[in-house]
């Protein structure tokens, strides 16, 4: 069985081929709607440009056509960042599961929009293909109320579908189950920490397999410092800034855009970030230490709320790749018997998953591919 997996942003689609759930092939077009773009298939590389998603979906589909020889595609599954309280499990996508995803967009108007926009695409190509949803907010979804709910009037919280969603939920879910399978233990016995750390950021509390906490609120801009998202900040700030003459959009831009990473350090790639704090940038280094501390908060937090712990993970692409901000959280913390392993932490693991502890509590490294959950999800469907 083929199934493909399609993750469409604003200007980019990322997508993976699986064949019996083994990959066989993968890419990435990004650039689209701007005057230079880029195109890796495979081990290939080239700029391409594309005006608009409908022809980046169309080369690809070609593309995707002169690889298989004639072989059908028959399973496609979509990542979609926001379900809200109704589409939670992977679902086939019918017309009124798409309109329902379109309809979300109030809640996550920088995703959902191009979400849907992917599916009509995917589905104008692949039409004999099973679509499937697969929802970045789902594993969230049995967080209990006192979590879900926040402290605001509860009928206005309700009108206006005002609760705790929680996002990353794919590569939260498909890096807990990893870890369980590391430990040789169901998932349902298993407590984690997982820190999915990348230009988007977020912590997740998992007790007995399930998410019950996540820094991600109502929308993906809430939590732990980020690329250039600012996290948690104090909720009266906007309106000081609307008393102030800021617009709407202008305020959306700076938390979302201006903010994080970016905004305090220049710039929301933490390589360039970390090669700063080498040279002695000031700058750099204040992003550093709040991207640092707000982690380290989260940790603290959700420590408080598990009697027993069986791994804190780190993943994400910084996560994954940046040792130096790996041994910046935990050196703090050998109190909570974290004992980070110098050696194991500096290592290149080819691995998908890899211990940086030897005593104390289990620190594990976890390469995130929420394409192998979603094509798991659209097999188990189909």
């Amino acid at each position: 069985m083929l199934i493909l997996t399609l993750n469409a942003g604003s200007s980019s689609i990322k997508y993976k081929l699986f064949e019996d759930k083994t990959p066989i092939l993968s890419g990435l077009i990004e650039g689209i709607g701007e005057q230079k773009g880029r195109w890796h298939h495979q081990n290939e590389s080239q700029e391409r440009s594309f005006p608009g998603h409908q022809q980046a979906f169309a080369a690809l589909a070609n593309q995707l056509n002169n690889d298989l020889h004639g072989r059908v595609i028959e399973g496609v599954g979509h990542r979609v960042v926001h379900g809200g309280d109704t589409l939670w499990q992977p679902t086939i996508i019918t017309p009124a599961v798409l309109a329902e995803i379109k309809d979300l967009a109030r809640l996550a108007p920088l995703h959902n929009p191009v979400n849907a926009l992917g599916i009509e695409y995917a589905q104008q190509h692949f039409p004999d293909a099973c679509h499937v949803a697969v929802f970045d907010s789902g594993f969230h979804h049995n967080m209990p109320d006192y979590v879900r709910q926040y402290a605001i009037d509860r009928e206005t919280a309700r009108q206006f579908q005002i609760q705790h969603y929680g996002f990353h939920g794919i590569n939260h879910e498909y890096v807990a189950l990893t870890a369980a399978r590391y430990l040789q233990k169901p998932l349902s016995a298993c407590n984690f920490i997982s820190l999915h750390l990348g230009n988007g950021a977020s912590a997740c509390l998992i007790k007995a397999g399930q998410s019950v906490d996540t820094s991600m609120g109502m929308t993906p801009l809430a939590g732990l410092v980020m690329g250039t998202r600012c996290g948690d900040i104090d909720p009266a700030i906007p309106l000081y800034l609307i008393e102030q003459g800021l617009t709407a959009q202008e305020i959306d831009t700076l938390l979302n855009k201006k903010s994080g990473l970016k905004g305090v350090g220049g710039d929301n790639d933490m390589r360039n970030i970390l090669a700063r704090v080498e040279a002695g940038d000031a700058g750099a280094i204040l992003a550093v230490e709040m991207y640092v501390h707000a982690i380290q908060k989260y940790i603290g937090a959700y420590l408080s709320q598990v009697e027993t712990l069986d791994a804190l993970i780190f993943t994400g692409g910084v996560g994954e790749n940046s040792a130096v901000i790996r041994e910046r959280v935990m050196k703090p913390l050998t109190q909570f018997d974290f004992h980070l392993v110098e050696g194991l932490n500096e290592q290149r693991s080819k691995a998908d998953c890899f211990s940086i502890s030897q005593t104390g509590k289990l620190m594990l490294v976890i390469r995130s591919d929420e394409e192998m959950l979603i094509a798991e999800s659209v097999s188990a469907l189909m």
